[in-house]
């Protein structure tokens, strides 16, 4: 009887999580529909199951706030990393450096922009482009620099 009680003990605790898993629950069929009509299923899916705040979404309003709250941190990074690097990278001459904090600018931009809507473009789809293309054209002085000397 005892090792009957312990093969169950082990058995729910090492299945119980898997079988628990498996049932959808309603968030994870929003989640599920809304990023099903994304230009980027696999980033939506990561990104807003990965984040507790998803969890008190409702419905695709409520993911789209946590998807634009995600754009605050995506524009955070630029503002606080991406820009400042490559500018100190443009002044002492590491135009590697310049390059590559362009680079992740535009990516960053990129990223809030795949994440947001369903529809496939924000409310700020042109910031976002427009500070995608301004950093690409950054990125590109940079490697001619790079090159050149």
């Amino acid at each position: 009887m005892y090792s009957f009680a312990v093969v169950f003990v082990i058995f729910s605790l090492t299945f119980s999580p898997q079988l628990t898993h498996c049932r959808p629950n309603k968030l994870d069929d929003l989640i599920e529909s809304t990023c099903k009509q994304t230009p980027n299923y696999n980033l939506c899916i990561s990104s807003l199951q990965s984040d507790p705040r998803s969890s008190k979404a409702t419905n695709v309003e409520g993911l789209g706030l946590q998807a634009l709250d995600q754009c605050a941190l995506n524009y955070g990074a630029i503002l606080n990393g991406d820009i400042p690097q490559a500018t100190e990278a443009f002044t002492k001459g590491d135009f590697k450096f310049a390059q590559q904090g362009s680079d992740d600018a535009a990516n960053e931009a990129n990223l809030c922009e795949n994440e947001f809507t369903p529809s496939g473009s924000s409310p700020i789809t042109q910031m976002n482009k427009d500070v995608h293309d301004v950093a690409v054209v950054t990125s590109s002085m940079a490697k001619m620099l790079l090159f050149a000397y």
